[in-house]
């Protein structure tokens, strides 16, 4: 997985090793990269020399909750607001 700034630029490459399918977990030190908000994941994945198909999630503490003509939106901590059609889990 690759940790991108905004502009796409390559901070950091975390290697997770031979994965199941399914949701799987991981930390990165973003300490030295304050300032460079918002961070990006591209996740590389294949199945031998194939690619497949990643999807990355990103998590957030949920703040407030309002309505508005695009439906339920999700005020989070970290100041984005996002539709709660995004949310994929709760944890």
């Amino acid at each position: 997985m690759e940790v991108t700034s905004a502009a796409g630029a390559r901070l950091g490459v975390i290697q997770m090793g031979s994965q199941t399918a399914g949701r799987h977990s991981v930390q990165w030190d973003a300490s030295q990269s304050l300032g460079m908000q918002p961070l990006g994941f591209r996740v590389l994945a294949s199945q031998g020399d194939t690619a497949v198909a990643a999807t990355p999630l990103t998590g957030g503490v949920v703040r407030s909750v309002s309505q508005s003509s695009d439906g339920l939106m999700l005020t989070l901590a970290d100041g984005r607001t996002v539709n709660n059609n995004a949310v994929v889990a709760l944890q």
